[in-house]
């Protein structure tokens, strides 16, 4: 963008930034106060001081100059996919964009690009992009390719970072895979120092390793304040250690994987997470607008908008590689939800906001509580229950307990506002509607091939109805529930109600057969061990697939009948021990794998357990990044599809999203 177009832009959004502010501060806000001028004006005056913070703030969000934003790739292949605003690099180039190709394969950065780093930091505008909670390899089992070359560079590399404050709370949500370990419900940090005095450029990270996690656990950045920095890909290591610092305990593997990471000395910066600001110009000018509006379409549009965007585009964004895509999801989802929010007005929000003037009762019960449902990703974040199914409540500790006090109440707070709608005699009506939509979702969990799954907008709208009543605590329900409505929309869209088992599954097992391995051949001197298998394939594989240490080094076809028959051997390069599992493959796509049988450092073999190896470990609706809005549908065997292949007993089943 040239300077004069630049410059053009910023006239334009100066001029309808101070009309707007005319309009608020002169004109329309006076229809909004019922009290008294002199009370008004001193309203108007604060109402105009937050708007001038909010103006700076949306100015800074708008108007970021292109040689500010973030390089596209940083991989040497153009066609790969395209990666966030985290791995832009920080080498200026011919379009303007930044990168970091240092020659200095330490862990130190040259004076003139370290200059470069803190000068494009201090300047650069944060925007609520995908940051780097997340791994740099996103992919387990063989998603990263035959020896993992899709998920190359493995060193010689860096990469720039940002973390949002309090990444220490992302945890896994299904098991991972990590040697012969099964991790769960924690921070999926691989490594770390092997000294605590040594320097932080010293600690080494497995290239499967939260970003942030890691760099939190090494002390890199305050977890409190997040921050921006630059690691190092250091290409091949071993021993990653198990560690506790900084309130992370590490997971330690004990042999190599191909891909580590470290972080570079003298890059760490501190970045301004606008969340938090925005939170504050946000809750000070919906509570002004409560405080001082009577009218119930006023105050309920009012929040309902500014609460869709507020989530939306500050406090729990969507997964985009870019702020303009984020806008315009934001905005398509925003039409379906007005329609949805123009229903809950009027049948709903009207009746209980109607005549009322308990403006300090409003703004602390109504709005509060929906403040309280819209940042969802925070206040309920805690509660230790991710779907409700057999499966999850027995694995996730504290879900049980959990479940019990929601049920129970639910079940109470049901009980008082039947109560409510039988002191007004409105019960027939309401339990002929919800009369009507247990029919429906009975209806729905009868669909052979299909699970219901009631998302917590789903959920919002099944219970609003419910809340239709002009006292306190219907104040306080309502609230929250359109606050969870409006987060469940402005993050996650309009979710379909009926999922497919693959769908709902997502990374988790896909119940498939597993090879049977016979006992490996080890010679005497240990030199290397060779696995052979049945030459029976069951129907619908034709190939079979090996992981060393996690990651795919092997892959043979039916057809192949010569390796077939020879089977696969392994020679030891290394006194570590050594990690295998396999599975079936159709294609490029591999099924479930077996648990890790492990080839140890004195030379004898560990039998693998039974049962499938829980390789995939991210869920896609989880924080920093935050792994986004991608899905897999009933036929995909790690993310290919396949039309031909049965999931076994498949069954409808109820579900819901806490």
């Amino acid at each position: 963008m040239s300077q004069s177009q630049s410059s053009f832009r910023s006239r334009v959004y100066c001029y309808f930034g101070h009309l707007l502010e005319q309009c608020i501060s002169r004109k329309y806000l006076l229809t909004f106060f019922p009290q008294s001028h002199s009370l008004g004006k001193g309203a108007l005056d604060a109402a105009g001081l937050w708007w001038s913070h909010l103006s700076q703030y949306l100015n800074l969000y708008i108007h970021l100059p292109a040689k500010m934003r973030p390089s596209r790739h940083f991989r040497d292949d153009p066609h790969e996919e395209e990666v966030d605003e985290n791995t832009a690099l920080l080498a200026e180039a011919d379009d303007g964009t930044f990168s970091i190709h240092s020659e200095d394969h330490d862990n130190t950065l040259p004076a003139r690009i370290k200059s470069k780093w803190n000068h494009f930091v201090e300047k650069r505008i944060p925007v609520p992009l995908r940051r780097a909670s997340r791994a740099i390899v996103k992919d387990a089992g063989n998603g990263c390719g035959l020896n993992g070359d899709n998920c190359r560079p493995f060193g010689n590399s860096t990469l720039a970072f940002r973390c949002p404050a309090d990444c220490k709370r992302i945890q896994l949500v299904e098991p991972h895979a990590v040697g012969d370990q099964e991790i769960n419900y924690r921070a999926l940090v691989i490594g770390g120092p092997s000294d605590p005095d040594e320097p932080i450029s010293s600690s080494k990270y497995r290239g499967d390793s939260f970003i942030c996690g890691s760099a939190i656990h090494s002390g890199f950045i305050p977890n409190r304040q997040g921050g921006c920095g630059v690691l190092s890909l250091i290409g091949e290591q071993k021993d990653f250690p198990s560690t506790r610092k900084h309130g992370i305990s590490s997971i330690g593997f004990d042999s190599w994987f191909p891909l580590s990471f470290s972080f570079l000395d003298g890059t760490a910066t501190q970045c301004e997470d606008l969340r938090w600001p925005l939170l504050v110009v946000s809750v000070v000018s919906s509570s002004l607008l409560s405080l001082f509006t009577t009218s119930p379409a006023i105050f309920f549009w009012s929040i309902f908008v500014g609460l869709f965007f507020h989530v939306a585009l500050a406090s729990d964004p969507p997964s985009l590689s870019n702020y303009y895509d984020l806008i315009s999801l934001a905005f398509g989802r925003f039409l379906p939800a007005a329609f949805c929010g123009t229903v809950i007005y009027r049948y709903c929000a009207r009746r209980s906001l109607t005549n009322l003037t308990a403006q300090i009762e409003k703004t602390v019960l109504w709005l509060g509580a929906c403040w309280v449902g819209a940042l969802n990703n925070y206040t309920f974040d805690k509660i230790p229950i991710q779907r409700l199914t057999p499966h999850d409540i027995q694995q996730q500790p504290g879900a049980i307990p959990a479940l019990i006090l929601i049920v129970l109440s639910i079940f109470f707070i049901a009980l008082g506002q039947a109560w409510c709608f039988r002191q007004e005699g409105r019960m027939p009506r309401y339990l002929a509607l919800y009369g009507f939509m247990g029919t429906c979702l009975i209806v729905m969990v009868l669909i052979p091939r299909m699970n219901l799954r009631i998302h917590h907008y789903i959920l919002a709208l099944l219970l609003l109805p419910g809340t239709s009543f002009q006292n306190r605590q219907s104040l306080l329900y309502q609230g929250l529930l359109i606050g969870l409505f409006i987060n469940g929309i402005a993050r996650w869209g309009f979710d379909s109600i009926l999922q497919t088992p693959g769908q709902l599954r997502g990374n988790a097992q896909l119940g498939t057969s597993l090879p049977h391995i016979r006992t490996p051949i080890i010679p005497s001197d240990g030199a290397n061990v060779t696995f052979t298998w049945p030459r029976r394939v069951p129907d619908g594989y034709d190939g079979i697939s090996v992981l060393v240490n996690d990651v795919e080094r092997w892959r043979v076809y039916e057809d192949e009948t010569e390796r077939w028959a020879d089977g696969f051997t392994w020679d030891r390069n290394d006194d570590v021990s050594m990690y295998f599992r396999f599975a079936w493959m159709r294609g490029s796509g591999a099924a479930d794998y077996t648990r890790a049988g492990v080839w140890k450092r004195n030379g004898e073999w560990e039998e693998m357990e039974s049962g499938p190896s829980l390789m995939d470990g991210q869920k896609a609706e989880a924080l920093n990044s935050q792994a986004g809005m991608n899905r897999v549908d009933g036929s995909a065997v790690r993310g290919r599809k396949n039309e031909d292949e049965e999931v076994p007993k498949v069954r409808s089943t109820f579900h819901v999203d806490i």
